[in-house]
C-alpha cells in the first residue's frame, strides 16, 4: 500500500492507468488490421514501425483539435502514412473511412481495479479528473465504459494544446481545481509525467502493472495499492 497525505484531489491518467486498448495495442490497433486483413491484399509489416512513426507526426502535428471531426481528419493523416508505409497506398483503401471507424469505435475496456478505487475515492469526497494525451472522443470512450460519471473535470490534451510532460497543461489542470499543487495527486503509468508534475509542487504515484519502473518515484502494481488521507 502507498499511502499520500493532504490530498484533496486525485488526476487519473487514462491509457494503460484507468482502460487498455482491446487487442492490446494502442495504434495502428485491431479496427486497421481487420480492415487490411478484410481487404485481402499483402501488406509489408515489417514496415509497421517506420509507417506508425510517419503517421504518429501527422497525428500530432499542431495538437490542438475541437471536435471528433477534427480527430478524424488527423486519424486519416495517419491511415494514409501507415498505408505508404506498409505498400498499401495504392491497394484502394480509404484512410478516411478507416480513420473514422477508429474514432467511432469503442476501443477500450477498463482495467478491473479502476471502478472499485474510483468509488472508494469518490466515498472519500475528493474531487476526481482525468489528465490524458489524449483526442475528443475520449470524453465518449469514458462513458461507453461507464468511469465518466466519477469525474468532476476531463483534461485532454488535444483541447489543451499541450500534451504531458509539458508544464502547461498540468498548469491547466491546477487552475481548473483552483487548488494548491501540494494537495493534488497524479496518478500515471509514465514516470516522466510523474516528474513534471512533482516539479509544479504535486504528489504523484507510477503504476507499474508488470512490475517496478526503472525509476526511485513512488510506485504502485494496481490502483488497489494507493491510498490517501
Amino acid at each position: 500500500m502507498m499511502e499520500f497525505r493532504d490530498v484533496y484531489s486525485i488526476l487519473f491518467d487514462s491509457g494503460d492507468t484507468l482502460v487498455r486498448p482491446l487487442g492490446d495495442e494502442w495504434l495502428p490497433g485491431r479496427i486497421f488490421r481487420r480492415i487490411v486483413a478484410e481487404a485481402g491484399v499483402e501488406a509489408d509489416w515489417t514496415q509497421l514501425a517506420r509507417g506508425h512513426e510517419a503517421g504518429t507526426l501527422q497525428l500530432l502535428a499542431n495538437h490542438l483539435l475541437t471536435s471528433e471531426d477534427e480527430e478524424i481528419e488527423r486519424y486519416a493523416a495517419y491511415c494514409a502514412a501507415l498505408l505508404d508505409a506498409l505498400g498499401l497506398g495504392e491497394a484502394g483503401l480509404n484512410p478516411h473511412e478507416i480513420a473514422r471507424e477508429m474514432v467511432r469505435t469503442i476501443g477500450i475496456e477498463a482495467f478491473p481495479d479502476a471502478r472499485p478505487a474510483l468509488e472508494r475515492f469518490s466515498d472519500q469526497n475528493l474531487t476526481l479528473g482525468v489528465i490524458s494525451n489524449g483526442w475528443p472522443s475520449l470524453d465518449r470512450q469514458l462513458r461507453a465504459v461507464h468511469l465518466r460519471r466519477y469525474f468532476d473535470l476531463l483534461i485532454v490534451s488535444a483541447h489543451v494544446g499541450s500534451r504531458k510532460p509539458e508544464t502547461r497543461i498540468f498548469e491547466y489542470a491546477l487552475e481548473e481545481l483552483g487548488m494548491d499543487a501540494g494537495n493534488v495527486l497524479l496518478v500515471d503509468d509514465a514516470p516522466e509525467n510523474i516528474v513534471a508534475a512533482n516539479a509544479l509542487g504535486m504528489q504523484g504515484v507510477v503504476v507499474a502493472r508488470d512490475g517496478g519502473p526503472p525509476t526511485d518515484l513512488p510506485w504502485v502494481r494496481s490502483l488497489d495499492e494507493v491510498e490517501v488521507r
